[in-house]
């Protein structure tokens, strides 16, 4: 089983943007999305790598601040999720990788975002 915790305020995937560069549209994440991912798969790279299927679990605590944009969990996961593969901790985090997953926003006077990767038994 291997744990980490970040004191970060959890951030959910927002929607892509959209632009057109040279007549053709392209997509992409907004500026505070890939920074606060760079932050979490920075903090993520001491975990060690899962080459196996396992379970995730996610603690998200928003501190003493109101959860604002009230965003959907899933969103919340994706983004970990995201951050896991950044970091190549994980090589996907579709089913060949993730079989189970579980997340809870849970009270506490700090904001974080905790994740424990145990093997599947």
């Amino acid at each position: 089983m291997d744990m980490r915790r970040v004191y970060i305020t959890p951030m959910a995937t927002p929607r892509p943007h959209f632009r057109c560069l040279h007549g053709r549209p392209q997509t992409y994440m907004p500026h505070a999305y890939r920074v606060y991912l760079a932050k979490l798969a920075l903090a993520f790279r001491d975990l060690k790598p899962v080459y196996e299927p396992v379970v995730v679990s996610i603690e998200l605590s928003f501190g003493r601040e109101e959860i604002r944009n009230g965003g959907d969990l899933d969103n919340y996961a994706k983004a970990v999720l995201d951050a896991l593969v950044q970091a190549r901790i994980l090589a996907d985090d579709g089913i060949r990788f993730v079989r189970a997953l579980t997340v809870a926003v849970l009270p506490d006077s700090e904001s974080y975002v905790a994740v424990t990767l145990s093997p599947l038994s």
